[in-house]
């Protein structure tokens, strides 16, 4: 009898122990949407476009900086910070990634 009370007690704990273990898992997946979702609001806030017909991308946050290139009306950038009247973004061209300013007025969000 004592050894039929252990394994009831024994598989009723392991059956505790699994509902536990999925409940848990399925808490941790709920997060991961959220934080996924969360993410997905912070890219999108952080694109925009050029909203003039050629914009100068320069390499400080200066009107008399050397300029990296030039960019195109609805040219979709990076918005990686803001600094006064300047964004920090950052481009992709041929494959490779370009960081540079421009000035804020320039760039829808």
């Amino acid at each position: 009898m004592k050894k039929k009370l252990q394994k009831g007690f024994f598989l009723c704990l392991l059956f505790s122990s699994v509902l536990n273990l999925y409940a848990c898992s399925a808490k941790s997946n709920q997060t991961s949407d959220l934080d996924i979702s969360k993410k997905e609001e912070q890219t999108q806030e952080n694109i925009g476009f050029v909203n003039t017909e050629t914009l100068k991308m320069r390499k400080e946050p200066l009107e008399d900086a050397d300029v990296i290139t030039l960019l195109k009306k609805e040219q979709k950038v990076s918005i990686l910070s803001e600094q006064d009247k300047y964004y920090q973004i950052s481009i992709l061209v041929d494959e490779e990634q370009l960081n540079g300013y421009v000035k804020k007025e320039y760039i829808d969000k």
